[in-house]
């Protein structure tokens, strides 16, 4: 399975490290899926892990968007410059590993 998000905001946050917020556009994106390679820094493109994604409500009632955290917590720096506002981020399972069953998740356009 994939998932494509558009990447809206990048910040720090106490605790978690660089955190990205985005809108799912398509497909479905949990724990453990991976980036395709990306340009952080200096050094050669890497590939990054969701390690947890939230749902952040809308108090307007607008769509929610989800909060990305990463298991390799690039720096801020990194990730903004990697991770525009617009941008596009696709999500991926790794080859042959099978989805979590951590009741609920998932989140599905």
């Amino acid at each position: 399975m994939s998932a494509d998000i558009e990447v809206r905001n990048v910040f720090d946050m106490r605790g978690r490290g660089a955190v990205a917020i985005g809108y799912l556009r398509e497909g479905t994106v949990r724990v453990g899926q991976r980036t395709r390679p990306l340009a952080l820094g200096a050094g050669p493109h890497r590939v990054l892990t969701l390690a947890a994604v939230q749902a952040v409500r809308s108090p307007d009632g607008g769509a929610d968007a989800l909060g990305l955290v990463f298991r390799e917590r690039p720096s801020l720096h990194d990730l903004r410059l990697a991770l525009a506002p617009g941008t596009v981020i696709r999500f991926e399972d790794d080859a042959g590993m099978a989805p979590p069953d951590d009741g609920g998740s998932d989140w599905r356009q």
